[in-house]
């Protein structure tokens, strides 16, 4: 709700080994999902996403800007 541009996401822990992916829906019919264990991603987290399962304990640090002008939503993900 207070997300008004794209955010950065990072998880930490001792988590199974391909679970805990951030699904993010990129269309109607698109999801990707984004392995951000150990390393940043960018995404824009007005777009509806998800933790995908995972077995263990997961930690997200999420970085993103709350004031200033909106930037319109007009991707899911963004290179980093």
């Amino acid at each position: 709700k207070n997300d008004i541009s794209v955010q950065y996401a990072l998880s930490l822990g001792d988590f199974d080994e391909g679970g805990g992916k951030l699904c993010v829906e990129e269309g109607p019919f698109a999801v990707r999902a984004v392995d951000t264990r150990g390393r940043l991603a960018c995404l824009d987290g007005r777009f509806p996403h998800w933790v995908s399962g995972y077995v263990g304990e997961r930690y997200s640090v999420i970085f993103y800007r709350s004031s200033g002008e909106a930037d319109p939503p007009v991707q899911a993900i963004h290179e980093v």
